[in-house]
């Protein structure tokens, strides 16, 4: 059955049903989310009919399937000539021009992120992180985007969804009842993901806290091996364990990495828990927590794609 594209584009209050190729970057380490879009050559698609700062919305589906808004943020440039290049970005663009007018010493996660955004985001914090310390000590000035991306040192992430700010450790979370399933020889179209086999460290996390002047430490190992040393100050003993594990996990854990491409549908955004199979490698059959996408839409070669690469995440009930 052939697969029909449809989008829609909504830009400061117009809408687009006719684009040529628009192109959506995503991903947990990415400074924000990016949607760059050609528009064809036609009346009304000129520089003057589009603004910096204009509110853009972007769904995407096949006919048959429910739509998708697959973005929503601003336009932040617009190409001098024709054919139209239009590049937007999502909230964490503004958080990015917007600056801290707080000294941050010892607040919670909580308290931090809403301090930081007050007034203007609304923010959607993980209940099971909310009262987690962050040990930073930052002087005002900073940009509200630094800070949150500093929160990453804790094993914490901070990105929009549906114009909410999102703040969540990808390890304490449950993977969906119900999970996006890609199959190999169904709707897979490229795979380039090998299994990462787990190596031979030890990850040893230390902590100094400031209000009694000792320095405590913990090590996290499953098979021995080098030992890698980090520093993440004042936070507690029982919270440097789980990071410490949540590090070596990360970096020397059993896992699938690499990509695979895949049809538009169902979407598929980063941060999610989806599950992959391959007939004839059970090894490779698993779920994984996605790291990043790269979606692409064209109209001259008529295909609507994800690329999704996954990240070695130990999320709750992982095997």
């Amino acid at each position: 059955m052939a697969l029909i594209m449809r989008q829609r584009l909504l830009i400061g209050g117009k809408i687009l049903h006719k684009i040529s190729e628009a192109e959506l970057v995503s991903g947990r380490r990415e400074p924000h989310s990016q949607l760059t879009i050609r528009l064809p050559k036609m009346k009304g698609y000129d520089s003057k009919a589009f603004k910096k700062g204009d509110l853009v919305r972007w769904w995407a589906w096949y006919e048959g399937y429910k739509e998708s808004l697959e973005f929503e943020g601003k336009i932040v440039s617009i190409s001098p000539k024709m054919p139209l290049e239009i590049v937007c970005r999502d909230g964490m663009y503004d958080l990015q021009l917007k600056t801290v007018n707080f000294h941050i010493n010892k607040m919670t996660v909580a308290s931090l992120v809403n301090r930081c955004v007050v007034g203007e985001v609304i923010s959607k914090i993980d209940p099971a992180i909310a009262n987690e310390l962050v040990g930073d000590d930052l002087a005002a000035g900073r940009r509200v985007a630094f800070v949150l991306r500093r929160l990453a040192k804790y094993g914490i992430d901070a990105f929009f969804r549906n114009n909410f700010l999102v703040v969540q450790n990808p390890t304490r979370i449950s993977a969906p009842t119900k999970k996006k399933v890609f199959q190999l020889g169904h709707n897979v179209i490229k795979d380039n993901l090998s299994t990462r086999e787990s190596r031979p460290v030890k990850v040893k996390l230390r902590s100094y806290n400031i209000d009694t002047g000792r320095m405590q430490e913990t090590t996290y190992t499953e098979s021995g091996g080098e030992e890698l040393i980090f520093d993440l100050d004042s936070i507690s003993y029982s919270e440097l364990k789980k990071r410490a594990e949540e590090i070596y996990h990360e970096i020397a854990g059993t896992g699938l990495v690499g990509e695979f491409e895949t049809f538009g549908a169902p979407s598929v955004q980063h941060s999610e828990i989806i599950t992959f199979k391959d007939p004839d490698d059970e090894l490779r059959s698993k779920d994984i927590f996605v790291d990043k996408v790269v979606k692409t839409w064209s109209a001259k070669n008529a295909t609507f794609r994800q690329v999704i690469h996954p990240a070695v995440v130990k999320f709750k009930d992982a095997v």
